[in-house]
């Protein structure tokens, strides 16, 4: 196919030589509009009798592919044997299509999915020629914009599948039974997937064997770019993917509790969970059935790296209607060595500059009393241990904990 696919590409012919008649030339176009497919016809008659060159089909109008159709060169120049060529001129470059010798009385003619063929005088078929796409020394030459040129042109080029509606370019690495990989910008460089009038889907098929479905991605219409920059790793179980706001993606644990490991209050005076890790906003600890020897108090403590707090706490602890201050801890102070104690205290971190946490319990044993500790405490580091002391021994129940970032 012959074809002028931009306004500053045409179809020229010159001579060898000057001619003593002029050449006739016939050329029939088809012109298609990229907009909406739109077809028209169109022909040129020009001649020429000498080496200037001579345009035998003109640049087509922006949005139009100008489809050569037929060419007729005829030689009536009885006396002399003509050299024609026929090339693209764009914008000062030249890019040869044909030359050919033309005897006396010969017509160079082709038509579009034919070929070229020279015609004697009488009409009849005298030579059948073919063009030279390009010697395997020539793969640079760019003579036939109709075909890709897989070394690239300078003015950029489209690749179709195909003219009909919802045809399709297919890409395969290899033939062979072992599949291979389609490699695009492999050296650097954007790859843009669509950018007409509709959103374009990068849609990801199941196998085959699945059936036809597919998972696919559409960008919204934006004020903006947005790029968004992966994880260097996967993850771990349960985590969600979180952007830092600039479009940078990590990986994030959900919020909710983590649950410690229960330990017995069956024994000692202090029972401590520690290594709790940094950015914990709240803990709730839970006491089943603990209880002490003697009538005591249990107190709860928080620490950092230095180790537990045992000062400074500013607590409450109401029974019914009395209320008591203590300053070493959240505390029960049901003072009964018989009685086991249910209930949770939960603490809350209220700021972060400066480690404060607040807490309020509530707490019940079998003699049917209660208990509500409440208050704050601030810590010089940041907290990493909570405890339950008490001034007796434990015998009996279990206590644990749950955390929060």
């Amino acid at each position: 196919m012959i074809a002028l696919t931009n306004t500053a590409r045409q179809l020229e012919l010159d001579l060898a030589s000057a001619s003593s008649v002029a050449l006739d030339i016939v050329v029939a176009f088809q012109d298609i509009r990229y907009a909406d497919q739109t077809k028209n016809v169109g022909t040129t008659l020009s001649s020429s009798n000498g080496v200037t060159d001579v345009i035998i089909a003109a640049a087509p109008t922006s949005g139009v592919l100008r489809v050569i159709k037929s060419i007729s060169v005829c030689n009536r120049d009885n006396t002399a044997t003509e050299t024609a060529r026929i090339y693209y001129d764009e914008s000062g470059t030249e890019s040869d299509i044909i030359q050919v010798d033309l005897v006396g009385g010969d017509q160079l003619y082709y038509e579009d999915n034919q070929g070229w063929v020279i015609l004697n005088s009488t009409g009849s078929l005298k030579t059948a020629l073919s063009v030279d796409h390009g010697a395997l020394t020539g793969l640079t030459d760019d003579d036939h914009t109709q075909y890709a040129l897989l070394l690239g042109r300078a003015s950029s080029q489209i690749i179709r599948g195909g003219t009909a509606a919802s045809e399709t370019l297919t890409l395969r690495g290899t033939s062979n039974a072992t599949t291979g990989l389609v490699a695009i910008n492999d050296l650097g460089g954007n790859v843009t997937v669509g950018g007409g009038a509709t959103a374009s889907e990068l849609r990801i098929l199941e196998a085959s064997g699945a059936g036809t479905n597919y998972t696919s991605f559409t960008c919204p219409n934006l004020t903006a770019n947005v790029n968004y920059t992966l994880p260097v790793d996967d993850g771990t179980a349960s985590q969600f993917l979180q952007s830092n706001g600039s479009g940078t993606l990590s990986w994030a644990t959900a919020a909710g509790f983590t649950l410690g490991t229960e330990q017995a209050s069956t024994s000692g005076s202090s029972i401590s969970f520690t290594g709790l890790p940094s950015g914990v906003k709240m803990i709730v600890i839970s006491l089943i059935g603990v209880s002490t020897n003697g009538t005591g108090t249990v107190q709860f403590q928080i620490g950092d790296s230095e180790g537990l707090e045992t000062t400074s706490y500013n607590t409450q602890t109401e029974a019914h209607t009395t209320v008591t201050e203590y300053t070493g801890g959240w505390t029960i102070d049901f003072a009964i060595a018989t009685a086991a104690i249910y209930g949770q205290l939960i603490l809350v971190l209220e700021d972060s500059s400066d480690n404060t946490w607040t807490a309020t319990g509530q707490f019940w044993n079998t003699l049917q009393s209660q208990r509500h500790p409440v208050g704050s405490k601030a810590l010089s580091l940041t907290l990493d241990r909570v405890a339950m002391v008490t001034t007796d021994t434990f015998d009996a129940g279990a206590i644990n904990i749950a955390y929060s970032s």
